[in-house]
Parts: structure tokens; sequence; C-alpha cells
């Protein structure tokens, strides 16, 4: 390793020398941090997003860890979600393609059910008693159940435990790569991302994939350094990532074939490694020969929906059904490269389809937070800690890139960060950029982000002006694109979704359909039904004082009947008898006869002895 910069060198020696309280303190507060963030979210909407929202993600991985723990281990039946979207897909296909049940076996004529032969259609797409995703997440899940109950407390105190030790798996990478102030300055960036922490709080892999990525690139770094048994163990621990994500093949791949090419490894290092890969993944290798499904075969769900994101309807950040989809699955039967092959032709030429994969990769180094199955936006709404954490993905990224010009000269030391990164990309490219999918990718950019932050500090101490403003251009251009909205041709407006989700919210939990009123207000404060709509939910919440200043900002802008019929009811609950009954009258006068606000008006104004 080359000498140290000045600056680097003091801050070195003083951070070795105080190694323990700098390190204790740092992961006390990462501890203390997950409590207070915990408490202000127990007993709001975003921990109960499994009984909220039953076809996302988080409820399927409820069901499916509760039918392991108390059913069937093996799961030897198929399993797996029927949300609106698989159902609607399985009408579209047996409406313009009846004769496929007939042609599958699963039925002797078109007469068949439709509703039960849609079930029967994805179990066979599925691949029967294939797991629909890989099964570790799951089993953990059910261990959980088993030991500490249902509650789902249990698994986010795992999940946040496992956080705090990425911090320090950041830091032994950061240190052991490019010494130890780069360490400590890549755990404190960790410490203050705050997506990292919202991950811990929902029931999704996404928390353990990080950890998960950063103890595989330790683990490279130890048998690249100290070789022997610990081949054995980077092997071992891909085969266990493959069980929770088939994309860390990539990791593994590209460690191997990058500790050939460097000779930092020898060809029965990588032996070792791939025999214990496959050890790893044993227990699941031998429930597949039990339930008679494909070896290694450990996720259904991909080989017939990973069309989804290449057909030409497909956006590059959000999950749109496609109508060209049904038809796919009709004809290739929910194969892989066949399915994807078909949804490739849909695009007018192959340029168009090679434009879609770059609009993925451009949306990957926007700041922008992508919603899916976990919306980070509204955990900042509804948490004002996670909101004030300073590190957004914008300043990884600049800093990152600025570590990655640093650093280029050290890249036969570094380049196992380069494949921990560059081993994220092919899910985003496979599938569609959403923030979860990006956090292994930014988790394995901490220790370059690190560097590029000392960097603009040596440089800044050194005068080196030439190198500071080689770094203007990209901060000039990257930073203000980064931090707008991130606007996608044919996608929904931000606005307008938070807008139709929290109507759609409202009767499942007020102050989950407030969360939405605002985080839309924060994009579009002049959307004026955004802002009834958060103080609707206000009042069912039983917090008219809230309401109250809200409303009549409404009503004095916009004179209408709703405002004024909302306004009211807020009015009677905190005693103002007579402006409740005024704006009830203004609501009934503005509104058509025999309306529901109009009756609903009526009925306050006669049970409160208003005429």
């Amino acid at each position: 390793m080359t000498t140290p910069p000045p600056l680097t060198e003091r801050l070195d020696g003083f951070l070795v020398l105080h190694r323990r309280r700098v390190l204790g303190g740092l992961l006390l507060l990462a501890v203390f941090l997950r409590l207070m963030v915990g408490m202000e979210l127990s007993g709001g909407p975003l921990v109960r997003i499994p009984e909220l929202v039953p076809a996302s993600d988080n409820a399927f991985f409820v069901t499916w860890s509760q039918h392991l723990a108390e059913e069937d281990w093996l799961q030897r039946q198929p399993l797996h979600p029927m949300p609106p979207w698989m159902r609607k897909v399985a009408s579209q296909v047996m409406r313009e393609h009846p004769d496929v049940p007939v042609r599958l076996g699963l039925a002797g004529d078109t007469s068949y059910d439709r509703p039960a032969m849609g079930v029967r259609l994805w179990d066979h797409w599925l691949g029967g008693a294939t797991y629909f995703q890989e099964p570790l997440y799951p089993y953990l899940l059910a261990v959980t159940r088993v030991v500490a109950g249902p509650g789902t407390w249990a698994v986010f105190a795992w999940q946040g435990l496992l956080g705090v030790a990425m911090l320090w798996l950041v830091y032994l990478v950061g240190r052991r790569l490019m010494g130890e102030t780069v360490g400590v300055i890549a755990a404190l960036l960790g410490l203050g991302y705050a997506p990292f922490i919202v991950h811990e709080f929902a029931l999704l892999r996404d928390s353990l994939i990080v950890f998960a990525t950063l103890a595989l690139l330790w683990a490279l770094l130890e048998a690249l350094e100290r070789g022997g048994w610990r081949w054995a163990l980077f092997g071992a621990l891909c085969g266990g990532a493959i069980l929770l994500k088939v994309p860390f093949l990539f990791f593994a791949l590209l460690a191997f074939a990058g500790a050939l090419l460097s000779r930092r490894g020898g060809p029965r290092d990588v032996g070792l490694a791939l025999g214990c890969m496959v050890l790893a993944m044993l227990p699941a290798l031998v429930r597949n020969a039990l339930v008679g499904v494909p070896l290694f075969r450990f996720n259904g769900s991909g080989n017939a929906m990973l069309a989804i994101f290449h057909v030409k309807d497909a956006l590059p950040a959000q999950f749109l059904i496609s109508k060209d989809y049904a038809s796919i699955l009709a004809q290739e039967d929910g194969h892989l490269l066949p399915s994807l092959v078909a949804a490739i032709q849909t695009h007018g030429s192959l340029t168009h389809y090679l434009l879609l994969c770059v609009m993925k990769l451009v949306s990957l180094v926007h700041g922008e937070e992508m919603p899916n199955n976990v919306d980070v936006n509204l955990f900042f709404q509804a948490c004002g800690l996670l909101r004030a954490m300073p590190v957004s993905f914008w300043l990884l990224a600049f800093l990152g890139a600025v570590g990655l010009m640093a650093t280029a000269r050290q890249w036969r030391r570094v380049w196992p960060l380069y494949i921990a990164v560059a081993a994220g990309v092919p899910t985003i490219l496979l599938a569609s950029m959403i923030s979860r999918y990006r956090l292994p990718i930014t988790a394995a950019m901490l220790p370059l982000s690190a560097a590029g932050l000392l960097a603009l500090g040596e440089w800044a101490r050194a005068r080196r002006w030439g190198a500071l403003a080689a770094t203007g251009p990209l901060a000039l251009l990257y930073i203000p694109w980064a931090v707008r909205e991130h606007v996608m041709p044919g996608a929904e407006p931000s606005d307008a979704q938070y807008r139709r989700l929290g109507r759609l919210s409202m009767d499942l939990d007020p102050e989950f359909a407030a969360l939405h009123f605002r985080e839309c207000l924060q994009r579009n404060a002049e959307l004026t039904d955004c802002s009834l709509g958060w103080g609707q939910a206000l009042l069912l919440q039983e917090r008219p004082q809230e309401a109250i200043p809200l409303l009549e900002g409404i009503v004095h802008r916009v004179p209408a009947a709703d405002p004024h019929l909302a306004l009211g009811q807020a009015y009677l609950m905190v005693g103002r008898t007579a402006e409740g009954l005024a704006s009830l009258r203004e609501a009934a006068e503005l509104s058509a006869p025999d309306s529901p606000v109009r009756r609903t008006s009526e009925q306050l104004l006669k049970a409160h002895g208003g005429p």
C-alpha cells in the first residue's frame, strides 16, 4: 500500500490510537438510532404494511413463513401470491387464448371454471412446487415465528442488528483497502443513509441482501490476502447468498474471475470455493429433489415474470403490466429465455430496447428513491429522525465518482470494490430500478465514497486546484439533475400517484392515507384535493385541531362543498358550534341536491339544532 498523504496519515494515526472509542461510539450510535426510529414508527401504519397492503411482497412473506412454520417445512405444494394484476393477466390469457389450459393438460375442454383455472395456470407458469422466490429469507422468518411468535418486531430486531453489523463490515473493508480513515468515514456515511434503516423495518429481504453483500466482500478480501480455508468460507457464503437472491451468482463469478486474472487465487482455491458453495446450497437441493422440481431452481417467479420488464411498454423505474405480457405467457409458457426474446421482439427495433436498458442505468444514478413494497418517502413523512439524516444517494454517488478517480491508480488493490458494485447492476437491467434493488450497490460503494470525500479534503489542503476543478463539471452537471424529481415518459406523475394511493388508503388506515397526501403536497403544494384529503384523514384520526388550519386555508382559496363540510365537522368536534353550523350551511348551498355532501350536511345541521 502506498504512503498516505499527510492529512490522511494524521487522521489514520489518531483513529488507530482511539479505535475502540471511535468504533464503539459509532456502533452504539447506530443501535441508538434504530431504537429511536423503532419507537417513532411503533403504532404507526408503516410497520403494518402486510396487514394494510395484502397484495404486497411483505404480506406474502408473512403467509409463506406461516405456511412453512405451521404446515409444511418442505412446501410440497405450489404456494405463490395472487394479487389483482396476476388474476387480470390470467383472465386475459383465457380470454384471448382459451385453449391454453387444454393444451397444457389442465382442462379437458374450454368449459373450465375461469377463476379456479387462473390459479392453476399460475401454479404451472411458476413451476409447481418451485419456491416462488429464493427460500432463505422466508425460512428465517419461519424460524423467528417458531422462536418468538408471529409478531414482526422480532424480525425487525435481528434485521436492525444485521444493519449495525453491516456498518462494522463497511469499516473493515474500507480499512483493509484504503486505510483507517476511509474505513471510519465509510461507516459514518452508511450510518447517515436513512434507506438502510428504513428497509430494516420492512418484511423484505433487502436489508439482509445489504449485509450479505458486505459479508461477501469482506470474505473475498480475506481469501485473497490470506488464502487457505478462507476460500471455503467465501464459497459457503456465496452459496448462502444465492439462496437469498440468485443474482449473487454474478458476484461469485466476477470474484472467481478476478482472483484468477490477478493471480491472487489459483484454480484449487476457486475449486474449493465452488465446492463449498454447492455444499451451502445442499439443503435446498435436497428439498428440490424430494418435491420433484429442478435441483438448482430456487426462484419460480423470475422465469415467468422477468418478461414484464423487457416489453416495449416497460418503464425503467416503475412496475407496469403491458398488454403484451399475457400473449408472451401464453406463447412461451413461462420459460425464461424464450419469454425474454419474445419481450425484446415487441420493441420496434433493437435500438429501442437498448434505450430502455440505458434509461434503467440512468435511473440507477438518479437521486430519487423509487418505491416498491416499501416507500422511503413515506418513512420520511412518518419519522422526523429519518428525515433529518444527512446522507442522500446523490451525495454518495458523487463522492463515489470522485473516489473512483482518486483510487484509479490503486485498481489492482481495490478491484473487489468494483465487482461488488458491478454485481448489483444485472438486477437493475433484468428487472427495474427501484430503491431496494439499489441498496447493495450503495453499500458496496461506501468505501469509494469515503475515499472521494477524503480525496477532496487532501486536494483542498494541498491546494491541488486542478484536481478539484476536475470534479466541478461533474458536480455542476450531476447534482442539480439528481436532486430533481425523476420524470419518466409514460409513467404516472408522482404527485398523482400519491394522491391516488392516499384516496385508496383512506378506508384502510387514515394515518396511512395522510402520509400519502403529505408526500403528494410536498411534490405539488397546489393540489387542493390532497390538502382536503389530508384534512379528512386528520378528522378520521380525531385530530381536528390540526385539521382546522389546513381546511380553513382550502375554503379561503376554493369555495367548494367538500372542504366546507370537512371544516364544519372539525369545528363541531372542538366545540365551535356556531362556526361549524355556518360552514355546514355553506356546504349545503354549494352542493347539488341529493348529493352525498348535501345529505350529510343537512343531517349534521339537524342533529345540532341548526336550520
